[in-house]
């Protein structure tokens, strides 16, 4: 089951067609890059993934929901975020707090209001440390990491 499918992606843009039938596929723990020339349509994919931008057609889907017509804040609550080249953690905050920060962003204003989050999601917080090899730098600053571990 893949964990986020784009198909059949079309992009038009008055008379240009950015896209055409643009097709994506990424089951889960997979990374995938995506290159090409200035120009062919890569942050136009993406931006019509994550709801920065509306496909002309086609559909895309999400742990297996159809989340084309979802806004990107409905995106980002369901799970799903977008990276861009230019990073945007907080620098004074912590490691642990920018990944704890972009998960809270889940959860209900009840419980982030009283406090609810930080021990639930502290196991979530670890294991994603753990997959991305920066565990061990949880509690140091942001801005102390390299810009590929930001990134």
């Amino acid at each position: 089951m893949p964990l986020l499918e784009a198909a059949g992606i079309k992009k038009i843009f008055g008379k240009l067609t950015a896209l055409d039938g643009a097709a994506l596929t990424v089951g889960e723990n997979e990374f995938h890059g995506l290159i090409g020339p200035n120009g062919s349509g890569k942050s136009t994919l993406m931006k019509c993934i994550a709801g920065a931008e509306v496909p002309t057609q086609g559909k895309v889907s999400f742990i297996n929901t159809d989340i084309t017509a979802f806004t990107p804040t409905e995106r980002a609550r369901a799970g799903m975020s977008l990276k861009f080249q230019i990073t945007s953690v907080l620098p004074t905050l912590t490691l642990y707090d920018n990944i704890l920060l972009a998960l809270q962003a889940q959860s209900s204003l009840f419980d982030l209001v009283f406090s609810r989050t930080r021990g639930a999601l502290h196991d979530q917080v670890m294991t994603m440390l753990t997959q991305f090899r920066l565990a061990d730098r949880a509690f140091d600053a942001a801005a102390a990491l390299s810009h590929g571990q930001q990134q």
